[in-house]
């Protein structure tokens, strides 16, 4: 492992654990950022990227999307969610590429 990684795990190790809030269409998927899991954080998570987000599923800002506790539909086959890896994995595995 690279200095800068042993770094950044050392800085995770007195912190809350943080999880992958990713964008995906089950082909491409994307790093939004990194929450607690949960519905309001993954709310969140999308309405700070939101601009980005719209650029890259291609739409207006006029949708309605679905939301359940674990993901939110945005329709055209995209949506947000948790991907199951915390953020030590992620560094660890390697991190998606982000928005």
């Amino acid at each position: 492992m690279a200095m800068s990684t042993l770094e950044r795990l050392e800085d995770l190790r007195y912190r809350s654990t943080v999880y992958e809030i990713v964008l995906t269409n089950g082909e491409v998927t994307r790093l939004i950022k990194y929450g607690r899991k949960g519905r309001r954080s993954l709310i969140e998570a999308v309405q700070s990227e939101g601009k980005e987000i719209l650029e890259m599923v291609g739409m207006s800002d006029d949708f309605e999307g679905k939301i359940t506790p674990t993901s939110i539909d945005l329709g055209r086959g995209w949506c947000a969610k948790f991907s199951g890896r915390t953020k030590r994995q992620a560094i660890i595995e390697g991190e998606l590429e982000s928005l």
